[in-house]
């Protein structure tokens, strides 16, 4: 998520020496400033006058009278929308969004000097360039992962295909990729590939999920979230990274997976899925059951027989996402938002 951005973002920005300071207004995280007033955003404008502010994400409330004080000391700011806005986003929630949007925050977005998208796709598809057509692309990035070696290995038997995101039904398309398992699930594909889930979401969205997959439970399972060696542990034993999003702005866990070498199979949603097949390294599918079913069992198939270019082609795009090389360019788009 956006924690995750931030704390591997900041830390090579200030490599490259700059000085910057990251709040959040959630208190007990130790990775950022805890900000939980007015005043105390006031102060620490006031104690080290930033050359810009950048908000991430659009509805908090606090960031109101925050942009007056950065009006007022003649401080620009960029907003990163991290995916929000999208025209499939605003459905959620659509009427409240609307209302807050008149009432507050088109005036919030109008006024920045620049909306911060992920990518061309989450640009293209944002409601907001009609609100603030100034623009940059700052994309997500990921680790290099060292020692990755697939020239002699092979695929499992059955081959393994990781889910590893939250747990939430509609947003990362979880109903249509399990109705595609139990398509799957009645064919001779069956034999050939296992399914595991890893998340955590919220008690409603997770007995919904966990009911649900016990009618694929022949080749799929549910292992709750997972986090470090054993993350790491399972990236480097799986064969392919399922992704069946409706809405993204640019999922971390993809460029995670494509750093450990899996070729993804991937709904246009992500917003990367094009540029993950132009790279050959993996698929692009419908957001449709069937369609997934289908893309899944002819991924089983290329997998046999180009695994180590599918995994070469992953290893390749992500270094483009290396998160040095997203500092450098983040810090150029900044002084260009400074200097506009």
């Amino acid at each position: 998520g956006i924690k995750s951005v931030l704390k591997k973002l900041s830390v090579k920005q200030k490599e490259i020496g700059n000085n910057v300071r990251t709040f959040s207004l959630k208190e007990g995280d130790p990775d950022f400033e805890h900000l939980s007033s007015i005043r105390q955003f006031y102060k620490a404008i006031q104690s080290d006058r930033p050359d810009i502010v950048i908000f991430h994400s659009i509805y908090y409330f606090l960031y109101i009278p925050f942009v007056i004080i950065l009006w007022l000391r003649k401080i620009p700011y960029g907003i990163m929308l991290h995916g929000a806005l999208s025209f499939e986003n605003y459905k959620v929630s659509h009427i409240k969004k609307r209302i807050a949007n008149i009432l507050f925050f088109n005036q919030f977005i109008r006024n920045a000097k620049s909306i911060i998208y992920l990518n061309n796709n989450e640009y293209h598809n944002s409601i907001v360039k009609t609100i603030n057509s100034n623009y940059t692309i700052i994309p997500n990035g990921c680790d290099r992962i060292l020692e990755l070696n697939y020239e002699t290995e092979q695929p499992n038997e059955p081959i393994q295909i990781v889910y590893i995101g939250r747990i939430k039904r509609i947003h990362k398309g979880l109903d249509i990729l399990l109705d595609a398992i139990e398509l799957i699930q009645g064919w001779e594909l069956c034999k050939k590939v296992r399914f595991t889930f890893y998340g955590d979401g919220n008690d409603l969205e997770l007995s919904w999920f966990k009911e649900r997959i016990q009618q694929v439970s022949s080749i799929a399972e549910f292992k709750g979230p997972i986090y470090g060696e054993y993350k790491d542990d399972v990236m480097r034993k799986s064969d392919i990274f399922i992704l069946t999003s409706r809405f993204e702005g640019m999922p971390m866990g993809v460029l995670e997976a494509l750093s450990y070498g899996l070729p993804c199979i991937l709904t246009p949603g992500t917003n990367i899925g094009e540029e993950v097949k132009a790279a050959g390294a993996g698929w692009l599918t419908d957001a449709k059951s069937d369609k997934i079913a289908d893309v899944i069992n002819s991924a089983v198939k290329e997998l046999y027989l180009k695994r180590n270019l599918l995994k070469n082609n992953a290893i390749e795009l992500s270094k483009k996402y290396d998160w040095s090389n997203i500092a450098i360019m983040s810090i150029n788009e900044y002084q260009k938002m400074i200097n506009k």
